[in-house]
């Protein structure tokens, strides 16, 4: 479960969290799910469709409310600021995984569907393929292919979505594929951002010292009950596992 602290939610304790996620947090130190980020840029609860076909046919459809004309919520009520951080973000993790300091992984699609993506393999993304897929886009969470002149990163009425979704029809495969199911190694984003909010921390002197003196206790010798009795003392509730608890562990065990 995403824990949810006054000043924002932290990433999911996972080894690999969603792209979404990693590049909200980079943006805003607030990690976001897929829907949230939509309801913030749109300024009201929204829901993308999947497909290319179908994302095209909503540029004739009528709407009572169109999100580019009115002001988004939270990060983005002024929109443009907001969109400018999150591309700023996708464009800072691609320069990590460039130098090597964390992994993403994704799902290769011909179509760009989720139908599609739910059955195909899970391969990490070389510097290789995120240079080529480099254009992310947000309805979907994904990344695609970003033909000349296309910005790096497109959101639901964005004024080249209509081209970029009547390319992805047309008769050049390259404009139809790209990746869904993206997601960052949330170890190699902790490591490259660790901290943008202040999250709260602990020395590590003093957690391994508390791991030492609880297993010298004899109430056991694994990582999930240790995590648990630690997690229960009020002081360490909003310690993260994964970035505080995890490590100092490893080292008194030895591993």
């Amino acid at each position: 479960m995403t824990r949810v602290s006054a000043k924002g939610r932290y990433l999911a304790e996972h080894p690999f969290v969603s792209l979404v996620e990693a590049l909200t947090w980079i943006a805003f130190a607030d990690a976001m799910s897929h829907d949230q980020l939509l309801e913030q840029i749109a300024g009201h609860s929204s829901t993308e469709p999947l497909s290319a076909k179908d994302r095209l046919r909503s540029f004739f459809g009528s709407h009572d409310v169109n999100p580019a004309d009115g002001p988004g919520t939270g990060y983005f009520e002024n929109r443009e600021r907001g969109l400018q951080r999150l591309a700023d973000a996708w464009r800072h993790l691609r320069e990590e995984a460039e130098r090597g300091n964390l992994t993403v992984r994704g799902r290769y699609t011909h179509h760009f569907t989720r139908h599609e993506a739910a059955v195909a393999d899970t391969t990490d993304l070389s510097r290789n393929v995120l240079a080529t897929f480099s254009q992310f886009d947000v309805s979907t969470g994904g990344i695609r292919r970003q033909p000349d002149g296309s910005p790096d990163m497109l959101w639901p009425d964005h004024p080249d979505g209509f081209d970029r979704e009547f390319d992805a029809l047309g008769t050049d495969p390259c404009m139809a594929d790209g990746y869904l199911l993206v997601e960052a190694e949330r170890a190699g984003v902790v490591r490259c951002w660790p901290n943008p909010r202040g999250a709260p921390r602990m020395r590590e002197e003093d957690v391994m010292l508390w791991c030492k003196n609880w297993i010298k206790s004899g109430k056991g010798n694994g990582m999930d009950k240790a995590w648990r009795d630690f997690h229960a003392d009020p002081s360490h509730a909003r310690l993260s596992r994964e970035d505080v608890f995890r490590p100092a562990w490893r080292k008194v065990k030895g591993i």
